[in-house]
């Protein structure tokens, strides 16, 4: 288990660093306005991978089904089916999507794009299919190399074009190299096949991650959408680094819960004592991940910010913390949604994002009677917390798994993240390099641990098994 999760985490780690990077050095080449435009570009790649997510990886992992190379050989059918559908959809929608975004110029380069998903339409499933013995391997080695080969392209693209083009060159370059991979290190023949029954199963154990896909493009890219129509390319530059900055990390051990966990708990599906209790670990992990989030923006946010991506980015600092505290929210549900995954209840994570999605529309009114980007996170924070009360209430209803023992974990996550937000709103970033820190930060550094050891006790207790040399699962 520890092996596998270093292995895991290392990879997702690499591969957040390298995209990391690789918009560092995008942010610093560019001026804002351009970082802006290029901004619209993550967010149709978002529109692409929400079109496309129908889980079939993970229903390569999750299926107890023992005819692997019939159900992998459809699952390929499905996918090269599912990359035409997308390219057409985005060809068509390019227009009404940039004009949308206020930046019609570049209708164009959203067309273009629309070959991304018949590219990745062609990739192979073994990466996945390893994961079902918990070997990490092939899954970071390819996504590692197509990321290196992303940020190489950068300079490149920047001395031919000079301008915002380079991010789609770079998507275009690690798009292609990641499919070209994925056959590369393959210990199976690529094959495609349709089995009409599997590929039914397939489609509707699919359908509701699709439609929460659409909800998380909504929750992650929504807010900038919003932000480029009513505030324009210049704020939706300094909105999208302070995103971009939190929502890395977030991503990267949201990541690993995933993967990491979906496949130690769906084994224990009828074993309820064991499940329900590696479940309330996992849902643990999911808290404490977002409290190491907000807490290590609220005290070193700012610094990282100007070092990395200069003064001229300094406007983001007013809602740094704000996204770093939406994210620690967002990621909290995180361990729900891996639990509902292992039941094979792909409902679950989908109605916890409605309420977010259906304030995006008051973010939005926000900003036309003259409100800030500001409001738009401080909505944001509140609809991602409706959203993880409800995660909660179905985790009991719909999954069966007791909350109770779960309270004093949520109580002593919720304290914690108060005296970030009490931080916040009293003591705003300053635009100076280690000019932020100050006494009420270091009670916020030691309140983490101390409520960590007190009320995750389900995760206490597993992680002294873990150091007794004992496997990460089963038992209570």
């Amino acid at each position: 288990m520890i092996k596998a999760a270093t292995v895991l985490l290392g990879g997702n780690l690499g591969v957040a660093l390298l995209k990391f990077a690789r918009n560092i050095l995008v942010a610093r080449l560019l001026s804002v306005e351009d970082f802006g435009v290029a901004a619209t570009f993550a967010i149709i790649f978002g529109f692409i991978e929400m079109l496309a997510f129908l889980g079939f990886d993970r229903f390569l992992i999750q299926t107890r089904d023992e005819g692997l190379e019939r159900v992998q050989a459809t699952l390929h059918s499905l996918q090269v089916l599912r990359g035409v559908f997308v390219a057409t959809v985005l060809w068509v929608a390019a227009g009404p999507l940039a004009a949308v975004m206020d930046v019609p110029e570049v209708a164009w380069a959203f067309r273009l794009m629309a070959v991304l998903p018949l590219i990745q339409g062609f990739t192979h499933l073994d990466m996945a299919r390893a994961q079902r013995g918990m070997r990490f391997g092939p899954f970071v080695k390819i996504t590692l190399w197509a990321e290196v080969a992303g940020l190489l392209s950068v300079w490149p693209f920047f001395l031919v074009f000079g301008d915002y083009r380079v991010v789609l060159g770079a998507l275009l370059v690690q798009t292609t190299l990641m499919m070209l991979f994925s056959h590369l290190f393959a210990e199976r023949r690529y094959a495609l096949g349709l089995d009409r029954t599997l590929a039914l199963r397939a489609l509707g154990f699919g359908w509701p991650l699709l439609f929460n896909a659409a909800l998380m493009f909504g929750i992650v890219q929504g807010d900038r959408i919003i932000v480029a129509n009513q505030l324009g390319p210049v704020t939706l530059g300094l909105f999208s680094l302070a995103f971009m900055l939190t929502f890395m990390p977030t991503m990267v051990l949201a990541q690993t819960i995933n993967r990491l966990f979906l496949p130690r708990l769906a084994p224990l599906q009828n074993d309820p004592a064991a499940f329900d209790a590696l479940a309330r670990a996992v849902v643990q992990v999911g808290l404490v991940v977002g409290l190491a989030v907000a807490v290590g923006f609220s005290i070193l946010g700012a610094d990282l910010l100007l070092i990395l991506f200069g003064a001229k980015y300094a406007g983001a600092l007013s809602v740094l913390v704000w996204l770093a505290v939406m994210q620690a929210v967002r990621v909290a549900k995180m361990g729900v949604s891996v639990v509902a995954l292992a039941r094979g209840e792909t409902r679950s994570p989908m109605v916890a994002n409605i309420p977010r999605v259906l304030l995006l529309p008051v973010a939005w009114l926000a900003l036309e009677r003259g409100a800030g980007m500001e409001a738009v996170v401080a909505i944001a924070i509140l609809g991602e917390a409706a959203g993880l009360a409800v995660a909660f209430t179905l985790l009991r209803s719909m999954l069966d798994v007791p909350i109770r023992p779960l309270i004093p974990a949520a109580l002593a996550w919720g304290a914690v993240l108060a005296l970030v937000v009490a931080d916040a709103a009293l003591r705003p970033a300053r635009p100076e390099i280690l000019a932020n820190f100050h006494l009420f930060q270091g009670v916020i550094l030691l309140a983490a641990p101390v409520a960590i050891l007190l009320g995750m006790r389900d995760l206490r207790m597993r992680a002294a098994g873990l150091l007794r040399g004992a496997p990460f699962t089963g038992g209570s």
